[in-house]
């Protein structure tokens, strides 16, 4: 099983990303603007568990969710 991003890692990525799209004139400078804590509650959503068992097993049923 896959591990998921930290927090850092995620931004990292997030801005790598917005800056190849940018070039591309693929995105504006709002894509990936972070509001309030959204970011954080994403990544922590995905560590739920049901009955003590994760609730997202697959790395599919993660980036469904």
């Amino acid at each position: 099983m896959c591990c998921q991003p930290t927090q850092g890692e995620a931004r990292k990525a997030l801005a790598e990303l917005k800056t190849t799209l940018l070039q591309r004139n693929e995105a504006t400078k709002l894509f990936a603007l972070e509001r309030t804590d959204g970011l954080s509650s994403i990544l922590g959503n995905l560590e739920q568990s049901v009955f003590g068992e994760a609730a997202y097993l697959t790395i599919e049923s993660k980036a469904a969710h």
